[in-house]
């Protein structure tokens, strides 16, 4: 949540975050028309679409109520928002370290 926060003050979000300075390009309505499935890049760009959706439902969530404390909010009321959330947050970040280190390794014959 500090990340979206931070991203939404304009502040550059760090590698795996990076999606969070492009969430309203994200969630608008230009995805790419043909998408292939078997390409790293259009997939990486469908897990970054999924948890940006999922991090500005969360954080609309907590912004809409304010009035409650944030513990409760946290491990009552949006736990499962919280966790869907870090969820697709963590897939995204895995599967394009996965990428990265495919991507760097020198092969061997």
């Amino acid at each position: 949540m500090k990340q979206i926060n931070l991203a939404k003050k304009g502040k550059k979000a760090p590698e795996y975050f990076e999606y969070l300075n492009e969430l309203s390009d994200l969630l608008s309505n230009k995805a790419p028309k043909n998408i292939d499935f078997n390409s790293i890049d259009d997939l990486l760009f469908l897990l970054k679409c999924r948890a940006a959706f999922h991090c500005e439902e969360t954080h609309k969530l907590f912004d809409d109520n304010k009035e409650i404390d944030k513990k409760i909010k946290d491990n009552e009321m949006f736990a499962l928002n919280v966790q869907k959330m870090t969820k697709y947050h963590l897939t995204f970040a895995m599967v394009r370290m996965a990428y990265k280190f495919i991507d760097s390794a020198e092969l061997k014959d």
